[in-house]
């Protein structure tokens, strides 16, 4: 399975993945965000068992470049 978190660089994003990472049916997870509050604390050196991480900076009002990254999701 591939999931997208948005706002997946924030606090509760970066929880929310770092628990989504150990479960076994999940493939990739996307972190969608636009790193507005200056956050950063996603990229510090977290472990992430098995699973793909891409990250995709954008504003989740931008559809356009939103839905071309859930379109397989």
């Amino acid at each position: 399975m591939k999931i997208c978190v948005t706002g997946g660089a924030g606090y509760l994003g970066t929880a929310l993945v770092q628990q989504l990472s150990l479960r076994p049916d999940v493939e990739e997870i996307v972190v969608y965000d636009n790193l507005s509050h200056g956050r950063r604390g996603f990229f510090l050196g977290a472990q992430y068992g098995h699973v793909r991480i891409r990250f995709v900076r954008g504003d989740i009002l931008d559809s356009r470049l939103l839905q071309s990254v859930i379109s397989d999701v």
